[in-house]
């Protein structure tokens, strides 16, 4: 039987000449866009350095490492400035930062004061880099239970970290005295490490600076400043157990603290004292989160609160979302004796009571309105006194004509609202933690946040201690 003939295929070879032809006009088609291609070495200095700002420390010094053409790109000084400014220009002015280059002349010796300044745009991304995420709110640990709230700004030739303090009388804003400073300009006699996770920071002071610094010669001072991070414990140093790494390191330290006193004094008696420059200073700062108030959080913030006898303290106060209903926590920044800085002062519950209020809670804010009164009162009868001893009538006389124009007038309009004690908008329910000297026998007693129609709050601490803690939001200097 016979068979139709099929048509036959095309063969192996021709396939094989057509792949050829068409991979040969697809490199011919890309010959004019690879022709158009450049390398990196050859993008100009800003635009270099817009690539570069994308890039970490370690990127960089591995592009400096790629190719000898990268390297010697990277030696211009206008790629640093570019990554300088980019960064950091809406800051501070890098410009500022630079020192000039000192002239040839004899070597000397440098001064154990200060550290070297960077005179180049690399160096001083170097030191822009580091010393910028110091910027912010931190804690200062191992001085003591009442520590200090440090605030590290930006300035036009440095970073200023000042130290901030609740005004008094109790207003909600603060005072700002010299702590520290990065300003090579003025002399480079700081320098600080923030771990990567940001938390910690090590603020090492050379010399003196003219700002008043806290030092506690104290063996919980010492020893925290010694004591990892890695290794330190929430508990704090002085209330923990026996048997633990930071008892055991409070113990010897306290006595390299004893014989370091003893060897001083010894030293001094024979007029040795003096001879012996004095080293660096080291502190150590727990990063506070900077919280902002929102419709839903509206107490997120750093407050100025009135302890009373233990004076003006700062409190954080953060929502807490952990358990099964939502808190409101007041941490200590500024502590005192009985409860020291980094503990929780009271918290209450994040969801006010409803209204009607209860009998009992109405009779909270009708005690609160009393004591407010009394307080007005106390005042009132005060400043009277004052102005009786003050002056005779000459001076009443000249006092009233001149100053006692718009300014008596504007008293006079707000006499009667300041005599009303604030309007109560909510009440929530909470605890109050109360210690003995030395945060000993801690524990949790009951009371009540009441929120005011001006926006400043007050706990009332109940079981009997007949004792309120107002507080205003703090206002940190600028």
């Amino acid at each position: 039987m016979r068979h139709a003939l099929r048509p036959a295929g095309p063969s192996l070879a021709s396939l094989a000449s057509g792949q050829r032809h068409e991979a040969a006009a697809e490199a011919s088609s890309l010959e004019p866009e690879a022709s158009s291609l450049f390398r990196l070495e050859e993008l100009p200095a800003d635009a270099l350095a817009r690539v570069m700002q994308y890039l970490s420390v370690r990127d960089i010094h591995a592009a400096l490492l790629a190719s000898k053409g990268l390297n010697e790109a990277l030696q211009d000084e206008r790629v640093w400035y570019g990554l300088c400014t980019t960064c950091w220009g809406t800051d501070t002015d890098p410009h500022r930062w630079l020192v000039a280059p000192l002239p040839r002349g004899p070597p000397c010796t440098p001064s154990r004061a200060t550290l070297p300044a960077p005179q180049t745009y690399r160096r001083l991304y170097m030191l822009l880099h580091e010393s910028a995420p110091i910027v912010g709110l931190w804690r200062l640990q191992g001085e003591g239970p009442r520590s200090s709230l440090i605030h590290f700004r930006w300035g036009r030739d440095g970073i200023e970290g000042v130290e901030v303090e609740p005004r008094a009388p109790l207003s909600g804003r603060a005072d700002a005295s010299p702590w520290a400073r990065i300003c090579p300009a003025r002399g480079l006699t700081t320098a600080v490490r923030v771990e990567p996770e940001g938390g910690h920071a090590t603020v090492t002071v050379y010399g003196a600076q003219g700002q008043r610094i806290h030092r506690s010669p104290s063996a919980e001072a010492v020893a925290a400043v010694a004591l990892p991070h890695s290794q330190a414990t929430p508990s704090p140093l002085g209330t923990s157990p026996k048997g633990s790494f930071e008892h055991e390191w409070l113990q010897f330290m306290a006595g390299n603290v004893q014989n370091s006193r003893t060897r001083q004094r010894r030293r001094s008696q024979r007029g040795l004292g003096q001879a012996r420059p004095e080293g660096p200073a080291i502190y150590h700062l727990k990063r506070v989160p900077e919280l902002r108030p929102s419709g839903k959080h509206p107490y997120c913030d750093c407050w100025a609160a009135d302890y009373g006898p233990q004076g003006l303290e700062i409190l954080q106060l953060r929502y807490d979302f952990k358990g099964k209903a939502a808190q409101l926590r007041a941490d200590k920044v500024v502590g005192d004796d009985l409860v020291p800085a980094g503990q929780c002062s009271w918290w209450a519950a994040a969801a006010p009571i409803p209204l009607p209020w209860p009998a009992e809670e109405q009779e909270v804010v009708q005690q609160q309105e009393e004591r407010w009164l009394q307080q007005r009162e106390w005042w009132d009868g005060a400043e009277e006194e004052e102005d009786e001893e003050e002056g005779d009538g000459a001076d009443e006389a000249y006092v009233g004509e001149e100053a006692g124009g718009v300014a008596g007038e504007a008293a006079a309009a707000d006499g009667s609202a300041a005599k009303a004690p604030p309007r109560v908008v909510a009440i929530h329910r909470g605890e109050g933690q109360v210690a003995g000297p030395g945060f000993a026998s801690p524990e949790w007693v009951a009371g009540r946040l009441l929120a005011f129609a001006d926006g400043s709050l007050s706990f009332v601490w109940g079981e009997g201690l007949d004792m309120v803690t107002e507080m205003r939001r703090l206002r940190l200097p600028q």
